[in-house]
């Protein structure tokens, strides 16, 4: 995998349903995606582009690896 994608659904500055397709298409099996439905942390929900913040925290996880594990692990 080269692409980590983190979006939410209800995004309206970068469209999920435009942004991952497209993504999903150009490089198939190299893009880990992960969507959610909203940003919503401690209680509040933020705009849907600050999705952002599950990144910040460390909160996607894949096959049981948390995102910065994975690019901590990735090679050129």
């Amino acid at each position: 995998m080269n692409v980590w994608l983190i979006q939410s659904k209800d995004d309206a500055t970068v469209l999920e349903k435009d942004c991952a397709g497209r993504i999903k298409t150009l490089l198939g099996d190299k893009v880990i995606y992960t969507p959610y439905d909203t940003v919503t942390a401690d209680g509040v929900k933020y705009p849907g582009h600050w999705s952002w913040i599950y990144t910040a925290r460390n909160m996607p996880s894949y096959n049981g690896t948390n995102v910065f594990d994975w690019t901590a692990a990735r090679k050129r």
